[in-house]
């Protein structure tokens, strides 16, 4: 696998919604504002958590889109049947809220476009499938929400985990480690995981692992004392936290202050921000987070390390903040677009976009960013879903936050 490419270039899109324009087919032939391309425009929907409790995973994420947006288009855009197009993002907040992402969906629709990419809540991605998961005219391409089953509609893709790739990775993990028995904790409002429960319950069972407790807290919590309590009664020798990384910094600090010093195995992709924010770098010792890598994690890729050294570098530049834990694949996932419409040879048949989508190889990418694992044909996508490279993280006191010890393959 070659090392993806990077196009250099920052414009200066803000990370706000921006107004709508009249487009015919998903695409202008006059100027809309965007820089680049000759006066040919492709829009595109941009679902971002912006504000309420998904925010602090949501901006990171709608961060990196705007970022592969900009450099796309100061560089000139890209080449479709011999015309250079730039793209123009329709940005709507969904609230960290399923109703409110439909509505931020509808107005994307109604907007003129007919490719959306984005989407860190699978609530919200739930809420707003119903609408778009037939449409054969609609490709929405998934960023961060990684619930399980999606894929299988004709408009979802989605160049990231599912929550069964977490939790074979973090199965592997308790086998290698001898753990024989849990306790479980998981976010009620995360319908992801709390619609994956019953698989990861299934395969601790088919490992003879006893579950003590499955307890779980609502998001956006900050006393976890009652749940907590139930869960450590009966000394586990791991504690499983799946959910958003700001509650489960909390949740492993009030894990120590209770008196808790086992194993804690999280699946979240914790930062140095929550750490710090919930105050928690003393409770960190003995926590593993098993997830997709973060943008740091794949610097030390053979296959990635080159691509994630460029966009890490340019994210830092134009946001003066590390990328968030889903930022690489979000970025990933405009530029994975945009050499479909390279490949298909349109941006307004969605049909030939979405075969182009089917045949992409990592190679035909500039701008990816992320731990692929190709299929056995070589390819990105198999039905419409990829696969990853996952990581076992543990803490460094020295930074203050969750690096790369390990990488489970084959998950």
């Amino acid at each position: 696998m070659n090392p993806a490419r990077l196009r250099s270039g920052r414009g200066v899109l803000a990370v706000s919604a921006i107004a709508a324009v009249s487009l015919v087919a998903g695409c202008s032939s006059s100027g809309s504002g965007s820089s680049g391309g000759g006066g040919n425009t492709v829009k595109i929907g941009h679902l971002a958590e912006l504000t309420g409790a998904g925010s602090s995973v949501g901006i990171p994420q709608a961060n990196a889109i705007e970022l592969a947006v900009d450099q796309i288009n100061a560089a000139g855009g890209f080449d479709v049947g011999g015309k250079k197009y730039s793209i123009k993002l329709d940005t709507q907040d969904d609230k960290s809220d399923p109703t409110a992402g439909v509505t931020a969906v509808q107005k994307i629709r109604t907007g003129g476009s007919k490719y959306l990419v984005g989407t860190v809540s699978s609530a919200v991605l739930g809420a707003y499938l119903p609408i778009i998961k037939t449409d054969q005219n609609f490709i929405t391409v998934l960023a961060g929400a990684a619930a399980v089953g999606v894929t299988g509609n004709i408009s979802v893709y989605r160049p990231r985990v599912t929550l069964t790739q977490y939790t074979n990775a973090t199965l592997s993990y308790i086998k290698t480690n001898s753990i024989t028995n849990i306790a479980m904790m998981t976010d009620s409002q995360h319908a992801g995981y709390v619609a994956e429960t019953p698989t990861f319950k299934a395969g601790l069972q088919s490992l003879g692992v006893k579950v003590d407790s499955a307890g779980s807290w609502k998001l956006g919590d900050t006393d976890f004392s009652a749940q907590l309590t139930t869960a450590i009664k009966g000394n586990p020798q791991a504690l499983n936290l799946r959910g958003f990384p700001a509650d489960i910094a909390r949740i492993i600090k009030q894990a120590r202050e209770l008196g808790y010093k086992g194993l804690i195995i999280a699946n979240t992709g914790l930062s140095k921000k929550e750490i710090t924010d919930a105050q928690a770098g003393n409770a960190m010792t003995n926590v593993v987070d098993i997830v997709a890598p973060t943008t740091a994690d794949l610097l030390t890729s053979t296959a990635y390390g080159a691509a994630a050294k460029t966009f890490n570098e340019a994210y830092k530049a134009k946001y003066n903040a590390p990328p968030g834990f889903t930022s690489a694949s979000a970025y990933s996932s405009v530029n994975i677009l945009v050499a479909a419409f390279e490949k298909a040879g349109t941006v307004t048949d969605v049909a030939k976009v979405r075969d182009a989508l089917d045949q992409l190889k990592p190679s035909d990418v500039q701008g990816l960013v992320d731990s692929v694992q190709p299929s056995s044909s070589g390819l990105i996508f198999t039905n419409h879903q990829a696969q990853y490279q996952m990581v076992v993280r543990t803490y460094d006191p020295s930074t203050g936050d969750f690096a790369a010890k390990s990488f489970i393959t084959g998950t």
